[in-house]
């Protein structure tokens, strides 16, 4: 059956077509056949307008629900990010750290439960999630992304949101000698620092194109500033500590004697100066021998080195005579007097060395003119060494008075103001007080092999039957070291028992810090320039006191550590239907897919013996530690199948109008990190017990899904779609935190530490990972886009983009938290309930420009928060950013390039519970970036 198309479909299938074809199991192939027409004038269309004329031309052959983009010519990817490009994309957000995109989030689903793979491939991740880093892997290599969204069973599983596939340049796609190398400057407008950055790509083919070379590097230095204000540990009691006087509502009245009043145990002002250096290197070989073999091996070697110094102060709102307390209708503390405390010095050093590499081999066979069979084998390591050393001196004595305002962000603005009659920035004052940190050592292996194969009838409505299947072996390893819960060590000594030389501090070290934010609050921020130094004299006070121990060497922790092995065996068979009617023609797939995993995780467990109080007698702050047994090894083993069907349909009007729907089954594996033996028990201020571990018990996430979209393809380009989506939830983990006197005879609890607690019991806090069942959601998806082709002049040269999602939640079996002036969430985590992007760009041959503005609303971040809000629900507030970029061609070869990111300097913003319990506050500045380019 003939498929018709028109003149510029036809153009564009044969630009794509001019590609090799690859990974045949993890891209739908496109209907190209079509009636021959003779002299097509084949014209390569080039820049944004090409590569959003290619995007949707997948988006239309493909037989299931599907977004893609595609490079806009060798070696230029549109965005400095992969992730950046990917939020333009209908029904796709993006999570950002430090202001650049580095996680995907699709129809809600954060990353965790999106199957992210480099062509087909799954690549080893440094940390303890299944999470894809996209700030690891540059932009200069990829040549396309894929993000699918309906249920097949060729598809990888793993994935409730969507199925991510990234695709690298392969030396075919461009017959001959091709170069292309790049290099400009990179400003951050907060740091006021420039970087260099550099890219190359070379490929060549030889014997007459049957053998085709690839090389690519990138090369990438960043300075960002990242100006912070954090309100941790929110959390509730009867009273504040040494509640002097009557607490009052902010009309004047009384508020009653037990009222629950929550408050934030630390306040935070820090600006960190992050510095990164990243190195990539990329290669292919492609072999053809003949029109029916080929062979491609890749290999990706990407290292990326972080430093993140950061310096400031903070004021430990958990300690001091508390008086003049007024709170809002919500329980949270409005103002207040604070004496009896110091004021902290807050100086970080989070740093981290993360390296990938990824080697893998396809070979692709077509046996016979029915036959096509796909084999892939692949390996890949990552490895990181994350480091945080926390520097805490005291730059005030012990005896501080202070006040704070807008402790709620009750509009006046989103940081606590205070007032002291001290020098914060005066390096004369600053004596010893705590020092700690922890590191820790991730390794991921992931081995992985691949047989794909399609079986092509000649004729009937059965076209294609696809059977395969994969094996993944993969070993995630972590290795923690701590000292933070050793008090005697990390004392240096703490109370501001020694002074530190002048000369170690800098003053006004940071300058016009939050300068956006109303209130009242230091401007400049003081700062340690040489860290070694400050670690140098610290160590030689603690000698000169004859204290033992090193704060800068943390210990290892057994009960923290383990290795997770998991072992994943996945077969499907999907069978492709085809047919015709007088109007249009139909296609159809069903499918199954199986998948066994098996999963070992190792580690080390230590059994509580007694706690035991740390802290003097009357201190204002209660501290206690804990001693446990020696670490005993310990392994557990879980194993899961899941058979997972689906089927979909496409009806194709061949007037531009499709119809296409589907329903499935999907699940998602629990995050590595969640499946160790591990047992961690600490006790935090004020004798509370935590107690956090794993579960390797835990079963995977399942999904029902069904999908229903309308689309309309014209044919100068323009293209429209409306899409509905369901998803029902019936197995979901969830992070359990459950708080109830401490009662465990086994533990011996030291007698002066309940005499300090004014012989109340301890609390003990116990966050778990469990299965329950889940909710519910829907959602709608609308995208456009639309060239200006029938205006006059210029302007026929402007186009906009713009798409639009709402999604909604239900989860009636989400855990209670119980908390008093605290509201129960709603929904389920990481669902923000409307997103949208608007593109509006101008294309000429010659210059390129686009201005694209992304918005997300607020989102239920964590149903139970941990450190920033202990147990508290916390949330993301709504964040909006307007970029920009532009190029001239100057000629065929040589072009310069103008991009800036977050125009308009937007912040992000997080809150516990109440939009007046802001946890984090933070601005990353603007970012600009000049590049030019010259292709050979």
């Amino acid at each position: 059956m003939k498929m018709k198309k028109t003149n510029l479909s036809i153009a564009i299938s044969l630009i794509l077509m001019s590609g090799s074809m690859s990974q045949m199991a993890m891209a739908e192939e496109a209907n190209t056949e079509g009636e021959k027409l003779d002299n097509v004038e084949v014209i390569q269309i080039k820049g944004v307008r090409g590569s959003l004329a290619k995007a949707a031309y997948v988006k239309q052959s493909a037989s299931g629900v599907q977004e893609s983009i595609v490079a806009e010519d060798i070696g230029k990817f549109p965005d400095q990010n992969v992730a950046e490009s990917l939020q333009r994309l209908t029904g796709v957000s993006i999570s950002r750290t430090n202001g650049e995109g580095d996680g995907v989030t699709i129809r809600g689903f954060g990353p965790r439960f999106n199957n992210v793979r480099l062509n087909g491939r799954t690549l080893a991740a440094a940390d303890g999630d299944r999470g894809f880093d996209f700030q690891v892997l540059p932009s200069e290599v990829i040549r396309g992304a894929d993000v699918y969204k309906s249920t097949q069973a060729y598809l990888p599983d793993g994935s409730l949101g969507g199925y991510i596939n990234l695709q690298t340049m392969r030396p075919l796609s461009s017959r001959g000698f091709n170069a292309t190398v790049a290099g400009g400057a990179r400003y951050e407008d907060q740091s006021k620092e420039t970087t260099p950055r550099f890219s190359g790509l070379v490929s060549n083919t030889f014997a007459d194109d049957t053998v085709g070379v690839m090389f690519a590097l990138g090369y990438e230095e960043s300075e960002t500033r990242i100006d912070r204000y954090q309100g941790i540990r929110w959390g509730e009691s009867s009273s504040v500590s040494n509640l002097q006087g009557n607490v009052k509502y902010t009309d004047g009245s009384i508020a009653p004697k037990d009222v629950a009043i929550l408050h934030p145990r630390r306040v935070r002002f820090l600006s960190e100066q992050e510095r990164r250096e990243r190195l990539a290197l990329a290669g292919s070989i492609q072999f053809v021998p003949n029109d029916s073999v080929e062979i491609i091996f890749d290999a990706l070697s990407v290292d990326l080195k972080r430093e993140n110094i950061g310096a400031g102060f903070q004021l430990p709102t958990q300690a001091g005579n508390y008086s003049n307390v007024v709170i809002n209708r919500g329980g949270t503390i409005v103002s207040a007097d604070i004496s009896g405390t110091n004021i902290d010095g807050e100086s970080e050093d989070n740093s981290e060395d993360q390296s990938i590499l990824a080697v893998g081999t396809n070979a692709n066979w077509q046996v016979n003119d029915n036959l096509e069979l796909e084999f892939d084998v692949s390996y890949s390591k990552a490895e990181a060494s994350p480091t945080y050393v926390q520097l805490v001196p005291q730059i005030t004595g012990s005896d501080v008075s202070f006040s704070i305002n807008n402790l709620a962000a009750s509009g006046g603005g989103d940081v606590v103001e205070f007032d002291t009659g001290i020098n914060l920035n005066d390096p004369s004052a600053i004596r010893t007080h705590w020092n700690g940190g922890d590191s820790a050592q991730f390794d991921d292996e992931v081995f992985q092999t691949q047989l794909h194969s399609n079986y092509n009838f000649d004729d009937g409505i059965l076209r294609t039957i696809k059977f395969g299947g994969e094996y993944t072996q993969r070993t995630k390893n972590r290795k923690f070291f701590d000292n933070f819960t050793d008090v005697d060590t990390g004392c240096s000594p703490c109370g501001g028992a020694a002074d530190y030389d002048d000369n170690l501090f800098v003053k006004n070290h940071v300058q016009n810090y939050l300068s956006k934010e109303s209130g009242q609050f230091p401007s400049n921020i003081f700062g340690i320039p040489d860290i070694q130094a400050y670690k140098d004299a610290t160590l030689a006070i603690r000698s000169q006191l004859g204290i033992p121990g090193d704060p800068f060497n943390a210990p290892f922790v057994p009960s923290r550590s383990s290795e997770i092995s998991e072992d994943v065996l996945s077969l499907y068979t999907q069978f492709n239907f085809e047919g015709s009617a007088d109007h249009f023609e139909w296609f159809a797939d069903l499918g199954l897919r199986y998948s066994d995993t098996q999963v070992e995780s190792a580690g080390f467990r230590q059994i509580p013996q007694k706690i035991l109080l740390t802290s003097q007698p009357g201190a204002v702050e209660i501290r206690a530690d804990i001693i446990s047994t020696e670490a005993t090894p310990v392994s557990e083993t879980n194993k899961f199948d899941n058979f997972l069907p689906s089927a979909n349909f496409k009806l194709d009007f061949l007037n531009g109008y499709i119809i296409r729907g589907g329903v499935g089954k999907t699940m998602s594996r629990p995050a590595m990190e969640h499946l160790g033996v591990d047992r961690a028990v600490s006790v935090e201020e004020g004798g509370v017990v935590t107690v956090t571990g794993g579960n390797v018990m835990l079963q995977p996430y399942e999904v029902i899904s069904g999908d229903l979209s309308f689309e309309y393809y014209a044919d100068n380009g323009n293209a429209y779609s409306l899409g509905f989506f369901y998803k029902q939830i019936d197995q979901f983990i969830s992070t359990l935190t459950q708080s109830s006197p401490f009662n465990d005879p086994s533990i011996e609890i030291d007698p002066a530490l309940t005499k300090e607690l004014g012989g109340k019991d301890l609390i003990q806090v116990t966050n778990t990972n469990l299965n329950r069942e889940g909710g519910t959601v829907s959602g709608i998806e609308a995208s456009a886009l639309y060239n200006f082709d029938e205006l006059p002049g210029i302007w026929s040269n402007f186009g906009i983009q713009a798409n639009y999602t709402y999604v909604t939640s239900k989860d009636e079996q989400g855990d209670t938290i119980g908390l008093p002036n605290v509201t129960e969430p709603v929904g389920l985590e990481g669902l923000a309930k409307n997103t949208y992007n608007v593109v509006g760009f101008y294309d000429d041959g010659k210059f390129q420009g686009r201005l694209a503005y992304n918005w997300r609303d607020s989102f239920l971040l964590a149903r139970t928060g941990i450190i920033g809000s202990s147990g508290i629900p916390e949330h993301t507030d709504s964040y909006g950013q307007l970029d920009f970029s532009s190029s001239y061609n100057f000629t065929d070869k040589f072009s310069i390039a103008l991009e800036a990111i977050n125009l308009t300097n937007e912040r992000s913003l997080q809150y516990a519970d109440s939009r007046d319990r802001v946890t984090n506050l933070s601005y990353t500045g603007r970012r600009f970036f000049l590049t030019g380019r010259y292709t050979f």
